[in-house]
Formats: C-alpha cells, sequence, structure tokens
C-alpha cells in the first residue's frame, strides 16, 4: 500500500480497470485536463483570495481556484470556479491560511446552541423511503395541477 493512503481506495482501484484504445485516450486529453493541490498550495489559494478580494473561501473552493489558475494559462482566459462549502465547515484549515476562521453566516449563528434533532433508522433502503415518505410530498405531479 502506498504510504497516506487509506485501505479502501487501494481495494477500489486494485479491483477496477479500464482499458481505451489510443484514439479514446488522446481525445480524453485534448478535452480533459488535471491537476494536483497540495496542502501548502491550497492553503495560499485561501490566503491569496482573502488579501486579493476580502472573501474567504473553503479548502475544496481552493483547490478548484488554485487548479484553474495553474492550468488556464493565458491571464486574458475566463475561467469559473465554483464554491462547495461555506468557509465556516474548515475552521482549523481557514485559520492557519488567514489567522483567523469564517464567522456562520447570520442565519446560522446561532448553530451551536440549538437543540439537535436526529432520528436513528434501521440500515434498511425500505425504511429510509418509508421516513421520507411519511415527512415529505411525494405524491406524483399531474401536468397542470399546482
Amino acid at each position: 500500500m502506498t504510504q497516506g493512503r487509506d485501505p479502501m481506495t487501494e481495494k477500489v482501484e486494485s479491483a477496477v480497470s479500464m482499458t481505451l484504445d489510443g484514439n479514446v485516450m488522446d481525445e480524453a486529453r485534448r478535452l480533459f485536463d488535471a491537476v494536483s493541490i497540495d496542502d501548502p498550495a491550497t492553503l495560499a489559494a485561501i490566503a491569496r483570495s482573502w488579501k486579493e478580494s476580502g472573501e474567504i473561501i473553503d479548502p475544496h473552493s481552493a483547490v478548484a481556484v488554485a487548479a484553474a489558475k495553474e492550468r488556464r494559462g493565458d491571464e486574458k482566459t475566463p475561467m469559473v470556479a465554483l464554491a462547495c462549502a461555506h468557509p465556516a465547515k474548515f475552521p482549523e484549515a481557514v485559520t492557519r491560511a488567514i489567522g483567523r476562521s469564517a464567522p456562520l453566516p447570520p442565519e446560522l449563528g446561532d448553530l451551536f446552541e440549538r437543540q439537535e434533532r436526529f432520528t436513528v433508522l434501521p440500515n434498511d433502503a425500505a425504511a429510509v423511503q418509508r421516513f421520507m415518505s411519511e415527512r415529505l410530498d411525494l405524491a406524483p405531479r399531474r401536468a397542470g395541477a399546482a
């Protein structure tokens, strides 16, 4: 096993394989690109966003931004990176990057004082479906019905 890789990833990778002919691979390489962004580059992207725009981004979004900047080539080429999560979910990483954590959005400001609510269900798909159906309006809608 490769150091730092979890056993499940190793198991999946060893069990799954795909063979593509050269034309398919050439077309895939023409259409797609990939880059690996490590932890220091992720933290640097969070810090750069904060410094340049005043926006605190989460680590997942920081990976997208760093990858886009690395691969786009021409600075005039527009690039879109979609934010994936709120940075308040990652206080340790954000604090390491900018020296402070991101505040919760106002509508979640009291989140940690709220009563936690949950329901324990059996490990059974039918039970989960019943639970959801009882709480949601899952009846099919007819065309034109409001």
